[in-house]
């Protein structure tokens, strides 16, 4: 995907991906979620490169989704903990 919105949705659903970094969002996104291997400049795209990312991405799908759904799993854990925090800040400043 180019558009990052089109890279979260498909991490959020389990999908390989494999981002054109056309914005430096993309590529702080695709190394937050430990997945920049599968991330390609602009200026190194070629359809070679795309396919050859998408064939690696598709020869070890299940090894794939299994480090996304471990990923996806601790993020969802960080953001519930922060919020939790914040509301917990919030609580005893109200007290």
């Amino acid at each position: 995907g180019m558009m990052l919105h089109s890279v979260v949705m498909a991490f959020g659903a389990g999908t390989p991906v494999v981002s054109v970094a056309y914005d430096v969002r993309n590529k702080g996104f695709m190394e937050y979620i430990g997945q920049e291997e599968f991330l390609i400049l602009p200026e190194d795209i070629s359809s070679e490169l795309l396919f050859g990312k998408l064939k690696t991405l598709l020869d070890d799908n299940d090894n794939y989704r299994t480090k996304s759904a471990i990923k996806s799993e601790e993020i969802k854990r960080e953001t519930n903990n922060y919020l939790q925090s914040i509301l917990a800040d919030i609580n005893s400043k109200t007290q």
